[in-house]
């Protein structure tokens, strides 16, 4: 059989560099007994020196939320928009549609009366009234 002497078998032959030798030696000093020994103690100093830490659930803060009164705005400033409307000339209605909790808008045709646009649509508005309708039968919120 012929030597190998590929770059890579040379490499496995050759004798690690002095710094790497060194570096071996000195942990290899480390792992003296007396090492080992004083190790624990300095674990036990560093867990001494830990502090405690209680932990409390946050403060509660209080956001000042009025729901009837958010409610009542809302309600208001409905009535302004519709007022406002009729002032310009337009034929828009702005309602709530209290099933759903959401702003309906609805523009109708000055000459025929008929609704021209309504957002949501009346098909989203008929899935959403389906969908409040199920929650009942969903969540049964006695139990």
């Amino acid at each position: 059989m012929s030597a190998d002497t590929s770059p890579v078998a040379a490499a496995a032959r050759t004798p690690p560099p002095p710094a790497a030798a060194a570096a071996s030696a000195s942990s290899a000093r480390q792992a003296t007994p007396a090492a080992q020994a004083a190790e624990p103690a300095a674990q036990a100093a560093a867990a001494a020196a830990t502090h405690t830490v209680t932990l409390r659930p946050p403060e509660k803060v209080d956001i000042g939320f009025d729901a009837r009164e958010t409610r009542r705005q809302l309600e208001e400033a409905i009535q302004q928009l519709n007022d406002q409307a009729k002032r310009n000339g337009r034929d828009l209605n702005f309602r709530v549609d209290d099933a759903i909790d959401r702003t309906v808008i609805t523009v109708r045709s000055k000459h025929t009366g008929e609704v021209v646009r309504q957002i949501p649509s009346e098909t989203v508005l008929r899935v959403a009234h389906n969908i409040e309708d199920m929650k009942g039968l969903l969540l049964n919120e006695t139990a």
